[in-house]
């Protein structure tokens, strides 16, 4: 995110371009036997230990966003610019990401290969794209619908590494609706500053830290034809804080705030997308508290039994097994 008090944002639509440049005229048969394309690591050994930046220049220790992965590359169309995802450890294996930072970038493709790497081992990220979004048409640079959701199974082999038996997992709101005036906090690895150029909102320097920054929901899910799952956030150019072009996935989250972020927090949405209107930035998140993620969600957890996945919020409760309070 970006605003005038530091605050960063995740990167959007970059990430899906971009793969697609590596696979798009790669064989399904290629493509399954290749190494991963999307390789995410823990923000906390990404960022600096003890320098994850917040709003209103706070810092605090990588240790409170254990639960946040991210995946980092250079944007060939952004003159080297280094663009990024961001994904939420929401169980031991089970990540919730944006769906166009998986997105193939072929019509009827596969979610693109993913992983998670964790000290020396690599673990497979095996990802589903939600049905409303993976059969809507290519966009672009854009996402493809508001039901911009990716959940994967993380495969450890049935060998879990020490940092994931012993993490916290952050929660996820699905039943909980966001109205406008609702407080929220959004997170942000993607740039600096942000500006409005002819039009359009462009990304300024990549410095590498987290941020995040309080916001306020302007309009709830279902106020906007044809994007029913997202909702949006008016932040003014320069001074508030917005998604930059780069912060796609992270998670959107209530119950805390920029200056206090140890209270009860949970993931209200995905990251997705930003436009500009005027001077204003138009944030747009997918709400997780829609029953276009609920009803998907439950069905990708029964289609997925084999891998015995657990979900904070979704099936599993809040301080149970490894989920946080």
């Amino acid at each position: 995110m970006k605003n005038s008090r530091k605050i960063i944002q995740n990167s959007l639509a970059f990430a899906a371009s971009l793969f697609g440049l590596f696979i798009g005229n790669a064989s399904a048969e290629e493509r399954q036997n290749a190494a991963p394309i999307v390789e995410f690591e823990l923000a906390s050994e990404v960022l600096a230990q003890s320098e994850i930046q917040l709003a209103n220049g706070i810092v605090v220790r990588a240790a409170d966003w254990p639960a946040l992965i991210i995946a980092r590359f250079s944007n060939q169309n952004g003159g080297g610019r280094i663009s990024s995802c961001t994904a939420s450890l929401i169980g031991p294996n089970v990540v919730l990401t944006a769906a166009h930072c998986v997105d193939p970038q072929v019509e009827n493709g596969k979610p693109l290969l993913a992983s998670l790497r964790i000290g020396n081992r690599t673990l497979k990220m095996n990802c589903d794209m939600h049905p409303d979004y993976s059969k809507e048409p290519l966009m672009g640079l854009s996402p493809r619908s508001s039901e911009d959701f990716a959940l994967c199974i993380l495969d450890d082999g049935g060998e879990r590494p020490q940092q994931l038996k012993t993490m916290k997992y952050e929660v996820v709101d699905d039943d909980g609706v966001l109205v406008h005036g609702s407080k929220v906090v959004m997170t942000g690895y993607g740039c600096k500053d942000l500006r409005v150029v002819n039009g359009m909102p462009k990304a300024g320097q990549w410095d590498g830290y987290l941020r995040i920054g309080d916001g306020v929901i302007d309009k709830p899910a279902g106020s906007s034809p044809g994007r029913a799952s997202y909702v949006t956030i008016k932040s003014v150019a320069g001074v508030e804080p917005a998604l930059c072009p780069g912060d796609s996935g992270g998670p959107l989250l209530s119950g805390i705030t920029a200056q206090d972020t140890d209270n009860v927090r949970r993931i209200r949405g995905v990251n997705s997308s930003i436009a500009a209107v005027e001077g204003v930035f138009i944030s747009r998140i997918s709400a997780t508290g829609t029953d276009a993620f609920r009803s998907w969600a439950q069905d990708w957890l029964s289609r997925n039994e084999r891998f015995k996945p657990e979900a904070c919020g979704i099936n599993f409760e809040a301080g149970e097994r490894q989920c946080r309070f």
